[in-house]
This record gives C-alpha cells, structure tokens and sequence, in this order.
C-alpha cells in the first residue's frame, strides 16, 4: 500500500468494501483487516476517508516502537492530519 498514491489506495478500499457488501448482503463496512506490515501512519487518513472506523493490528507495529509488550491488550487511537479511526477495540 504504501507504494501507490493516497488515491488509489482510498479507491482499493471502497472497491473491496463493496465487494464485501455486495457478495455478502452487508449494509455497511466499517472495520478492515490489514495484512502484516502493511500499516504506516498515514493509513489513518486513507481508512478514515474510505469511511473504515476501525482496523485490528498485528502487535509487530507496537513492538517495533519499543512499547511495553505487556500493555498490549489496551486500546489505542491514531490520527493522521486531522483524520482519526473513531472506533476502538481491545
């Protein structure tokens, strides 16, 4: 993800999104799954503008900051310019 434009990346979303809504009779999808190593900071901003609320983490990216392995089962909140995920999740 991180190799193509903020544009086409928000386009990959919504596409798959309705594919999901579509194939499976959902109203709405809110939440996205990311593979591993996929996330960087700026993935706040292109879920939040897909209209995802929320995405689950492989712990890799918090034990690559140096965080406290055992405060692993928190939540946490992250923004890009302003765009925020709105949902949380242990």
């Amino acid at each position: 993800m991180s190799a193509i434009l903020d544009r086409d990346k928000i386009y990959q979303v919504e596409k798959m999104s309705s594919y999901i809504k579509k194939k499976f009779g959902c109203k709405e999808t809110k939440e996205l799954w990311l593979a591993e190593r996929v996330w960087e900071s700026s993935m706040s901003r292109v879920l939040s503008e897909s209209g995802i609320d929320y995405t689950v983490l492989d712990d890799f990216h918090f034990v690559a900051t140096c965080m406290d392995t055992e405060k692993l089962d928190e939540y946490y909140t992250t923004e890009e310019e302003g765009y925020k995920m709105r949902y949380l999740i242990p």
